[in-house]
């Protein structure tokens, strides 16, 4: 499965935040979505710190979350290889 791939991907580093001290977090969760997953820190049951989200279409956002929402600084990167920084 795609999303497998990703995720281990992730797991075994080489992305925006490294995933060894993501996993340090007290918070640091794994989510899966029906299109997606997300790897990071969780409060409340929800996004809140750094993550990674990763879709079934191939894209990606590793960034920052607040109440379950993208903020702050963040990278997009799209399937066809475009990749959004900001």
């Amino acid at each position: 499965m795609f999303l497998d791939d990703e995720v281990a991907k992730v797991l075994n580093g080489g992305y925006y935040f490294k995933l060894a001290d993501l996993k340090q977090s007290p918070s640091y969760q794994v989510y899966r979505y029906q299109d997606s997953v997300y790897v990071g820190e969780v409060v409340f049951g929800k996004r809140e710190g750094r993550g990674f989200m990763l879709y079934k279409n191939g894209r990606r956002f590793e960034g920052h979350w607040k109440a379950d929402k993208r903020e702050g600084l963040g990278t997009e990167k799209y399937a066809n290889g475009h990749i959004y920084n900001g």
